[in-house]
């Protein structure tokens, strides 16, 4: 069962208690159930926009991804120029550009990492 559910189930029981006649010829009681319906109804939209928000916030964070570079062994990103450090990226979330040494080798100036290609 989930949350959503859980809400739901309250939100019934507590709909079947205002129809009850006992709670139906009591004014302070009616007016107590329907301000409890209201609050389960706003709750449960809540819990179910923060439920949705992770899922957005992971497609977010799959689109920004890095890829590795055959070539050089660095990470490359989409609407980024140049090569980036996969130790610094890994380690702390840091972009850092490394910098070419030779042909096969590049070196990040923050980690001092040797990066050659895979």
């Amino acid at each position: 069962m989930t949350i959503i559910d859980s809400f739901q189930h309250s939100q019934n029981l507590l709909q079947q208690l205002a129809e009850h006649q006992k709670v139906s010829d009591d004014t302070e009681l009616s007016s107590l159930t329907n301000e409890l319906i209201a609050e389960i109804n706003s709750l449960k939209t809540k819990v179910a926009a923060l439920t949705r928000q992770p899922a957005a916030a992971e497609q977010t964070l799959e689109a920004g991804a890095p890829s590795i570079c055959e070539k050089s062994g660095c990470y490359k990103f989409e609407n980024e120029q140049g090569y980036f450090c996969p130790n610094c990226y890994d380690q702390s979330g840091s972009r850092v550009q490394t910098k070419r040494l030779n042909k096969q080798l590049r070196v990040c100036p923050n980690c001092r990492a040797s990066i050659k290609p895979a």
